[in-house]
């Protein structure tokens, strides 16, 4: 049930990245746009490759000492990091970066046609990826193509945003909220409670992407008052998704191999919890000393000037 629920937080951050980007009008200057995403995205995604790749080499080398005759493939690690998987979790950052490549010309062609030709354009992109899930399996590069759909249905709802009645602040998401995950508990009760087997929605499958695109109705336009904590963790997302399976991992293997058991399903929101905080106080903590590395190396080139 934990799995079905999930199942619409990155279709869900597909769908808000397009906000972000179309607010921005200096993104159409492709230099501007691409040198920023290469800063903030690029050297991120390929420091936290490389720490996977090394991360899955002492993970068997710690394995094979845990279990005698235990072996492993040597170049796998290397094999998945050129499949765009240093890790299973890394598939989904693989496949922003081509998305990333082609915003500058969506934002182009949005800016060239009529408000009700981008709609369209946006529902049959959603429809096409949806079919292409279905149909056939692409490879990480062309993996983006299946996410165009959600990535411009964030723009489409955004701006139907004002237009939709919302008579009380929470009677839309209360409901938008409650509507969406009505269906993902169907998908939970058709193909896991009934069938007896673990199946959680797939990304494009219809139930999440209505689930998905109902919950983005329903928080979309809303003001909300600024909390700190809810800020802190938003503006660290990026890194806990990039950090956290470390973590994950480390408790597989701690609870696995050397406990030779595992924690009841319902403590999972408590690890979750855990694990999110540990990630944001590594990602502040790391920021306050580049920061202070930074302020000393200008104070000490300031002092080298004068």
């Amino acid at each position: 049930m934990f799995q079905s629920f999930i199942a619409n937080v990155s279709t869900v951050f597909c769908d808000a990245k397009w906000c972000l980007f179309a607010e921005a009008r200096q993104n159409l200057d492709l230099k501007y746009f691409y040198m920023k995403s290469a800063k903030k995205l690029g050297i991120p995604i390929l420091a936290f490759s490389v720490l996977y790749v090394l991360f899955h080499y002492v993970e068997n080398i710690a394995g094979s000492s845990f279990k005698p005759g235990y072996e492993f493939d040597v170049y796998q690690p290397l094999v998945d990091w050129l499949r765009g998987e240093p890790h299973t979790t890394m598939w989904y950052m693989y496949m922003i970066i081509p998305l990333y490549l082609v915003t500058p010309f969506l934002l182009i062609i949005k800016s060239s046609v009529t408000e009700k030709v981008w709609h369209v354009l946006a529902v049959f992109m959603m429809v096409y990826s949806v079919i292409v899930s279905y149909t056939c399996t692409l490879s990480w590069i062309l993996q983006f193509a299946q996410w165009l759909g959600y990535f411009m249905m964030g723009d489409v709802i955004s701006g139907l945003g004002d237009r939709i009645v919302c008579k009380g602040i929470f009677r839309r998401p209360c409901v938008c909220v409650g509507l969406s995950y009505l269906l993902l508990l169907g998908h939970w009760y058709i193909y896991t409670y009934r069938s007896m087997r673990l199946s959680g929605p797939g990304y494009l499958s219809p139930f999440n992407v209505a689930a998905s695109l109902m919950l983005f109705v329903g928080f979309t336009g809303l003001t909300v008052k600024p909390n700190t904590g809810v800020d802190l963790i938003a503006r660290n997302s990026f890194y806990i998704y990039l950090l956290h399976p470390f973590f994950c991992e480390t408790l597989m293997q701690l609870f696995g191999r050397v406990l030779k058991m595992f924690p009841a399903a319902y403590f999972i929101p408590v690890f979750v919890f855990c694990i999110t905080m540990t990630c944001v106080f590594i990602v502040e903590l790391l920021k306050k000393i580049c920061r202070k590395d930074m302020f000393h190396m200008l104070r000490v080139q300031k002092g080298n000037d004068e």
